[in-house]
């Protein structure tokens, strides 16, 4: 395996090709699932 090039890549699952899944939520989970509104 290649180095990692953030320190939690050892830590989520990886895709089908070996990379690391940065979409793991078990290790990145979603804060939020919507846009957030533009403007002010």
């Amino acid at each position: 395996m290649p180095h990692p090039a953030y320190n939690h890549d050892v830590l989520v699952r990886r895709t089908h090709d070996g990379r690391p899944d940065h979409a793991d939520p078990d290790y990145c989970p979603i804060i939020w699932r919507h846009r957030a509104q533009q403007g002010g």
